[in-house]
């Protein structure tokens, strides 16, 4: 069996969805550690998992998400908090790798220094998301404006008109903050959203001395 170290954000909107997939991990036989937003912990605990507050400064840092009068603008107010919340929860995962030294982990998608300090550790890592990630994908509209989908010539020239316009511009200023993160692991620049939040191994590109190290079902190990 497997002893998993699982991270989130400071949000219940991203703990509890990762619960079950934690607990079924847990009765599996696995021995599931967990750093999670402070007022949930004893509630994980009740559940039996072995749980720990993230770092007290990662809740200081609020996601002003209600000042954003635009996708574009909520785009731009999100990677401002991840990015300076990622300068305290790389640390703090860090610190929870050493003390725990775990087989796997499963970290939340909205952590960004914890995902690089993931990808510079060395160890399968997988990327949980409790939403349908910002990723570029054949068919599917660029996040933020609320598009539905539109088959045809005309959707895909939609889709590559408005992506630039709100990715795109997102990206300049995501970009250079989440290199600057990285840098301070000795992680390869990368030069998109899409990049970044692919950077997990995919299961089937994991090394076969590490397959019996189970991926979590329900996750994503490719972002």
């Amino acid at each position: 069996m497997a002893t998993i170290l699982a991270y989130t954000s400071p949000a219940m909107g991203h703990l509890f969805p990762m619960t079950p997939l934690l607990l079924e991990l847990q009765a599996r036989g696995h021995d599931v550690h967990l750093r999670t937003i402070a007022s949930r912990v004893d509630l994980m605990r009740d559940l039996g998992l072995r749980t720990e507050a993230v770092d007290p400064a990662i809740h200081e840092v609020i996601h002003p998400d209600w000042e954003a009068s635009n996708p574009k603008q909520a785009l731009e107010v999100a990677i401002s908090t991840f990015c300076e919340r990622g300068a305290i929860d790389g640390p703090d995962f860090q610190k929870a790798l050493d003390e725990v030294s775990p087989d796997t982990v499963l970290v939340d998608i909205n952590a960004w220094g914890a995902l690089n300090v993931a990808e510079a550790w060395g160890g399968p890592w997988t990327v949980f998301s409790p939403y349908t990630p910002p990723i570029s994908s054949a068919g599917t509209p660029p996040f933020g404006p609320g598009l539905l989908p539109k088959a045809g010539p005309l959707g895909r020239l939609r889709d590559a008109v408005v992506r630039p316009l709100v990715i795109g511009a997102a990206e300049k200023t995501m970009t250079p903050r989440i290199n600057a993160l990285r840098a301070d692991y000795g992680l390869a620049p990368v030069h998109s959203a899409d990049e970044y939040l692919r950077r997990a191994p995919s299961p089937s590109s994991r090394r076969r001395s590490r397959s019996s190290t189970p991926t979590p079902t329900g996750a994503t190990g490719s972002g």
